[in-house]
C-alpha cells in the first residue's frame, strides 16, 4: 500500500474512532447524565484523597519528625556550640492523622462509588445498544443479509457489544481516574517544587511519545483481529449448521484445516497487536523507576543547597507524587490499547446501525384483497450489472393457480420474492387488485401473502406457537383446524405433549417432511389472499405429498396461488403454466395447450413421465 493510501485509511480510521466515542458519550449523556456527574465528582475526590496523602507526608516530616529530633550546631573541629532539644507535638500528630483517616475513608468510598456506578452505566448502555442493534437488524432489507455471514452478525451482537461494555466498565473509569490524578498531582507537585516538576514533565513527554508510537503499531492489529474474529465466527456458524453435510461427504479434515487457517490468521493479528501493547507497560515502569532515582538525587542536592527553600519533607512528598504522576501514564497507555480494541468492535456495531433501513414508500393500506396479481413488463437484477428477469408479464386472476417452472437459476424464486417486495423491481409494474404494490405499505401487502418455502424455518417454542406464528391470537381449535388441513394433525397428536411439545434447533427431532407440514399449517392459519409455494412439497414423500395436495386444494379454492415446482405432475391442474428460461417467459398456457404446441414444456413433461 502506498504511503498516501495508508495516510488516508489512517485518517478515516481516526475519524471513525472519534465518531464512535462521540456516539458512546451521547448514549451516556442522554440516559445517565446525572449518574455521570456523580462519577466525575467521585473521581475527583478519590484522586484528591491520594494527593492529600502525599502532602500529609511533608507535614509529618517537617512539622513533627524533624522538630522532635532537635538541632545540633558544631564548629569545624566537631565541638558542639548549640544544642536545641526536640519537641514532639503528640496532640497535633493525632489530629493530623484523624483528618487524614477521614480523607482516606472518603476517598475509598468515592473509588467504590466510581466503579459501582460505571458498571451500572456500562450494563445499561450494553442493553440499549444490543436492543438497538437487534431492532436495526429487523429493519434491514433482505439483500443486506444476503451479503453477510450470519456468524459475523452474531459476533456483533455478542462479542463486539461485550467488548464495548468492558471498555465502559473498566477502561473508561481507569482513564478518567488517571486524567484526574494527573491534573491534581501536577498541581501538588508545582506547589512543592517548580524545578523538580520541570524534570518530571520532560520525562513524561518522553513516555507519551513512546506510548503513542506503540499504540499506533498495535491499533491496526486490533482492528484486523475484530474483522478476523467475525469471519471465524461466521465459519463456525456455517459449519455447525451444515455438520451433517460435512459428515456425509467425509470432509471433517478439510473443515479442520480451513478452521485452522482462520484461527491462525486471527492469532497472527492478535499476536501483532499484543506484541506491542504488552511491551509498553514494562518500559514505562522501568522509566518510572529511573525517574524516581533521578528526582531523589536532584532533590537531595537542592535540600543541601543553603539558598534553596526546599525541605526534606517536601522532597519526600514530591517523590511520592512523582510516582503517583507517572503511574497514570502507564495506566492510560495500557487502557488505550483496550479502548482501541473495543472501539474497533464499536465501529462494526455503529456501521451496522448506520446501514440504510428497508424503505417503505407505500402509503396505501390494503384492508382486504381478492388476490388479483398482474406483472407488467417487469425487469429486475440483484446487482446493477446483471439482470435476472427481463420483461416478465402475466396475470393471475383471483382464485387461479399459476405454476412457474424452469431450470435452476431461471428466475422462478425471484418472481415470488418480488410479489412480497423482498426486493423492488427496476422497471415495469406489479399490481395487486389494481394497486401498484410499491404504493402499498409492506405490512399490509405481506398480510395478504402466504409463503411456503422448500426449507421451513421453525422457532424454539411449542408446536402450537409455530403454527400460530402469524396469528398470535389464534385459538387452539383454529390451530388444530389448520393442522388438519395441512395433514399435520395426526403426527402432532402422536408427540409426547401434542401441540404443547417444545421444539428447538429448527425442528429438533422432527423430520424434514414434518417441518414442512408445520410450515404449510402456519400459512393456512393466515388465510392469505395470495399463496406462494416455492417447492413446498419437495422434501415430502409421495404419500404425504398426496395428502398435502388435498390440503392445498382446500387452501387454493378461493385464493390465488403461485406454485414453483420441479414435479410437473403436481401442476397439471394449474390454470396457467409459465415456462421461464434465462429470466424470460418463453411459454405460457394450460397443461393441455402447452403439450399440444410441442415446445419446451412438452419436452420437460415427457422426460418427467418417461
Amino acid at each position: 500500500m502506498r504511503n498516501s493510501d495508508w495516510s488516508k485509511d489512517n485518517h478515516r480510521s481516526k475519524k471513525k474512532t472519534v465518531k464512535a466515542l462521540g456516539r458512546l458519550f451521547k448514549y451516556m449523556s442522554q440516559h445517565y447524565f446525572g449518574v455521570m456527574i456523580i462519577v466525575l465528582a467521585a473521581t475527583f475526590f478519590s484522586t484528591f484523597a491520594g494527593v492529600r496523602g502525599a502532602l500529609f507526608l511533608q507535614t509529618v516530616v517537617d512539622d513533627f519528625v524533624l522538630p522532635a529530633l532537635g538541632t545540633v550546631i558544631m564548629d569545624a573541629s566537631g565541638i558542639t556550640i548549640l544544642e536545641t532539644p526536640g519537641v514532639f507535638d503528640a496532640a497535633g500528630m493525632i489530629r493530623e492523622i484523624m483528618v487524614m483517616a477521614l480523607i482516606y475513608a472518603g476517598g475509598a468510598v468515592a473509588t467504590f462509588l466510581l466503579y459501582f456506578l460505571m458498571v451500572r452505566v456500562s450494563g445499561g448502555i450494553q442493553r440499549m445498544i444490543r436492543d438497538d442493534l437487534f431492532k436495526k437488524m429487523q429493519t434491514l432489507p433482505i439483500n443486506y443479509f444476503d451479503g453477510q455471514l450470519h456468524g459475523d452478525l452474531m459476533s456483533k451482537v455478542t462479542h463486539d457489544v461485550d467488548a464495548m461494555r468492558g471498555m465502559l466498565s473498566q477502561s473508561l473509569p481507569e482513564i478518567i481516574r488517571a486524567l484526574f490524578t494527573l491534573v491534581v498531582t501536577f498541581v501538588g507537585m508545582v506547589m512543592l517544587s517548580l524545578s523538580l516538576t520541570a524534570v518530571v514533565v520532560v520525562a513524561v513527554l518522553i513516555q507519551v511519545c513512546m506510548a503513542k508510537w506503540v499504540t499506533g503499531k498495535s491499533k491496526a492489529g486490533f482492528i484486523s483481529s475484530a474483522k478476523a474474529m467475525g469471519e471465524m465466527n461466521g465459519y463456525i456458524e456455517e459449519m455447525l449448521a451444515g455438520h451433517k453435510v460435512v459428515k456425509v461427504f467425509a470432509q471433517e479434515e478439510k473443515v479442520k484445516a480451513e478452521f485452522d487457517l482462520l484461527n491462525e490468521e486471527l492469532t497472527d493479528h492478535l499476536r501483532t497487536a499484543n506484541r506491542f501493547s504488552n511491551m509498553l507497560f514494562p518500559l514505562l515502569i522501568a522509566m518510572g523507576q529511573a525517574l524516581y532515582g533521578f528526582i531523589a538525587l536532584v532533590g537531595g542536592i537542592l535540600v543541601l543547597n543553603p539558598n534553596s527553600a526546599l525541605t526534606v519533607g517536601a522532597v519526600a512528598s514530591f517523590l511520592y507524587l512523582s510516582r503517583t504522576f507517572v503511574h497514570p501514564i502507564g495506566q492510560i497507555s495500557v487502557q488505550i490499547n483496550a479502548i482501541i480494541k473495543a472501539l474497533a468492535a464499536s465501529d462494526r456495531i455503529f456501521d451496522t446501525l448506520d446501514e440504510a433501513s428497508e424503505i417503505d414508500e407505500g402509503t396505501v393500506t390494503l384492508e382486504q384483497s381478492k388476490g388479483h396479481v398482474v406483472f407488467k413488463d417487469v425487469t429486475f437484477g440483484y446487482q446493477d450489472e446483471t439482470l435476472v428477469l427481463r420483461g416478465i408479464s402475466f396475470e393471475a386472476k383471483p382464485g387461479q393457480k399459476v405454476a412457474i417452472i424452469g431450470k435452476t437459476g431461471a428466475g422462478k424464486t425471484t418472481i415470488s420474492n418480488l410479489v412480497s417486495r423482498f426486493y423492488d423491481i427496476r422497471s415495469g409494474q406489479i399490481t395487486l387488485d389494481g394497486h401498484d404494490i410499491q404504493t402499498l405499505t409492506k405490512t399490509s401487502l405481506r398480510q395478504h401473502m402466504g409463503m411456503v418455502l422448500q426449507d421451513t424455518r421453525l422457532f424454539t417454542g411449542t408446536i402450537a406457537d409455530n403454527i400460530k406464528y402469524g396469528r398470535p391470537d389464534a385459538t387452539r381449535n383454529e390451530i388444530k383446524l389448520a393442522a388438519k388441513l395441512a395433514r399435520a394433525h395426526d403426527f402432532i397428536e402422536r408427540l409426547p405433549k401434542g401441540y404443547d411439545t417444545v421444539i428447538t434447533d429448527n425442528g429438533g427431532s422432527l423430520s424434514v417432511g414434518q417441518c414442512q407440514l408445520l410450515g404449510i399449517a402456519r400459512v393456512l392459519m393466515m388465510e392469505p389472499a395470495v399463496v406462494v409455494l416455492d417447492e413446498a412439497t419437495a422434501n415430502v414423500d409421495t404419500l404425504t405429498e398426496a395428502r398435502v395436495q388435498e390440503g392445498f386444494k382446500v387452501l387454493m379454492e378461493s385464493r390465488t396461488s403461485l406454485v414453483i415446482a420441479h414435479r410437473l405432475s403436481t401442476i397439471k391442474d394449474a390454470d396457467l403454466i409459465l415456462v421461464v428460461d434465462k429470466g424470460q417467459i418463453i411459454e405460457q398456457g394450460t397443461h393441455e395447450g402447452l403439450l399440444a404446441t410441442g415446445g419446451s414444456y412438452a419436452s420437460m413433461y415427457q422426460k418427467s413421465v418417461g
